[in-house]
């Protein structure tokens, strides 16, 4: 557990960076130093739970943070990386979004989203993510290798959904011109049953007239 004394320190030097303008605010201006301090603690108690495995309770931890700071970046993109960990990426992108609506250049959550997307079939926007966070890191090598294979696999998803519709068209198509064909024939058939029934009535009508002679 993170001490008060400890808790207190990181309040301090927190609030003397945002008073330099050396970081963006993750929370109201507000909130009280007991919340910030209270706050601070159980992230760390998070982050601590996070490097040794246990996942579910990290996340506990950052969901008490943000009960307390509900709008503290950190433990928000905190929460984010331990719900990718837990394979839930639903969560892992809404957390990751959460951040991102108080900070857009948050490179974390702009990361951590990208891999929730990609885990849930969402190419583009993870390659979008990829893109903004490769504006931030021009030179990150690791960056620019995923932004081009979340570009590969966007424009791949895009392709195979052009394609699928391209062959539903195509089965809807061949099915009108079955159905099509089917109506024909079957008004060729009726038209040739009762050309027949007119040939019989009129076969029969001869045969009267050749009797009656």
């Amino acid at each position: 557990r993170v001490s008060p004394a400890e808790a207190e320190a990181k309040v301090t030097k927190t609030k003397k960076l945002l008073r330099e303008k050396t970081i963006t605010p993750a929370f109201p201006e507000t909130v009280s130093e007991t919340a910030l301090a209270s706050a601070e603690a159980l992230r760390a108690e998070g982050n601590a739970c996070f490097r040794r495995g246990d996942l579910e309770s990290a996340v506990a931890k950052f969901t008490e943070a943000l009960t307390v700071v509900p709008n503290d970046v950190s433990a928000l993109a905190n929460r984010s990386a331990a719900f990718l960990k837990l394979l839930q990426f639903a969560q892992a992108e809404r957390d990751a979004s959460a951040c991102l609506a108080i900070d857009a250049k948050h490179e974390k959550a702009l990361h951590r989203r990208a891999k929730a997307r990609t885990e849930l079939g969402d190419h583009r926007g993870a390659s979008c993510d990829l893109e903004a966070l490769l504006e931030l890191l021009p030179n990150h090598a690791e960056t620019a290798a995923a932004a081009a294979r979340a570009r590969r696999a966007a424009e791949m998803a895009g392709a195979e959904g052009e394609g699928a519709s391209l062959a539903a068209a195509r089965m809807e198509e061949r099915e009108a011109a079955r159905r099509r064909a089917e109506e024909e024939e079957a008004a060729r058939w009726e038209a040739r049953r009762v050309a027949g029934i007119q040939a019989h009535m009129e076969r029969a009508k001869a045969a009267v007239r050749v009797s009656r002679k």
